[in-house]
């Protein structure tokens, strides 16, 4: 992986971890929350959450093996 392809996943990274924070924190409030959202809002937003999750470890992969090929 190049310098330029390198940067770009970790830029991606970074925004998708950040983006993970604010669905973790807006989910966290909604829970506190009696019922604002309903059963099946609540179970799309934690399968999103989880897809995150995974990508965003595929990502770190990614980036811990082009920094061993340094």
């Amino acid at each position: 992986m190049d310098a330029n392809t390198l940067a770009r996943v970790e830029n991606e990274y970074s925004k998708l971890t950040e983006n993970i924070n604010k669905l973790g924190d807006y989910l966290l409030k909604q829970m506190n929350k009696k019922k604002t959202l309903t059963d099946n809002h609540y179970k799309l937003l934690i399968k999103q959450y989880a897809i995150m999750l995974q990508y965003a470890d595929v990502l770190a992969q990614r980036i811990n093996l082009a920094r061993k090929e340094k």
